[in-house]
């Protein structure tokens, strides 16, 4: 006879039932967005792991065929600097030469 006065909703436990299923309901909906943006990213962070893992190596390579290059050009460098002086010694020695050589047709016109 009191429910049919009051009404199912009236009584504070029916309540306390509502809130808690309308919880569940927010709580759930949180959880299903919460996981899709986890999928995203850990997609992501695979993702980029991959490429900044490729990334690294490909730079790593790069860097090991310009110290190679660094050391070839140095060694080369080296080599002609010592060409370089050779050639200014004959240089000055063909000059030397070339003067003397005038100097004896200027006294051999004379």
């Amino acid at each position: 006879a009191l429910h049919a006065v009051r009404g199912p909703s009236a009584y504070p436990v029916s309540k306390v039932v509502q809130l808690l299923q309308e919880m569940k309901e927010s709580l759930e909906k949180e959880a299903d967005t919460d996981e899709e943006i986890y999928e995203k990213m850990a997609c992501w962070c695979t993702t980029n792991d991959k490429s900044k893992t490729k990334s690294i190596a490909d730079a790593e390579t790069k860097l090991s065929q310009l110290g190679a290059s660094i050391e070839e050009l140095t060694a080369e460098s080296a080599l002609l600097q010592t060409q370089i002086a050779g050639l200014e010694q004959e240089v000055k020695k063909n000059v030397g030469s070339l003067e003397t050589a005038k100097a004896l047709r200027a006294k051999q016109k004379a």
